[in-house]
């Protein structure tokens, strides 16, 4: 398997900077995985306050809470997260593939040691 592909795996299904890391590209990987991991910090932070307010704002128009409720107050916080927090997490993964991609391309046209 050329180096190009086995850095993308990594940078695509591990986590962004996963590739570039292994591949010993160790700066730009820190950096693909801070901000992945801001990235997903935020969208924690979008999913938790928003579902607690949505919840909150239920119990005190006299809703009963369940899991139904409880889910639905989820999945409206989700809807919240992939209009705001989402897109910000896919452009790093993105730029991180296409970093591993040149970084597995420079790697592919160098000769074997």
């Amino acid at each position: 398997m050329k180096n190009s592909s086995k850095i993308i795996i990594w940078s695509a299904f591990v986590f962004p900077g996963a590739g570039q890391i292994i591949f010993n590209h160790k700066r730009r990987g820190m950096i693909f995985v801070f901000l992945a991991l801001v990235c997903t910090l935020a969208l924690f932070i979008v999913l938790v306050k928003s579902s607690l307010m949505n919840l909150e704002h239920r119990a005190l128009l006299g809703e009963t809470i369940d899991i139904s409720t409880f889910f639905k107050s989820i999945f409206f916080s989700l809807m919240l997260a992939k209009k705001y927090v989402l897109p910000p997490l896919f452009l790093v993964w993105l730029l991180s593939l296409i970093d591993a991609w040149q970084i597995g391309s420079v790697l592919d046209k160098k000769p074997a040691d």
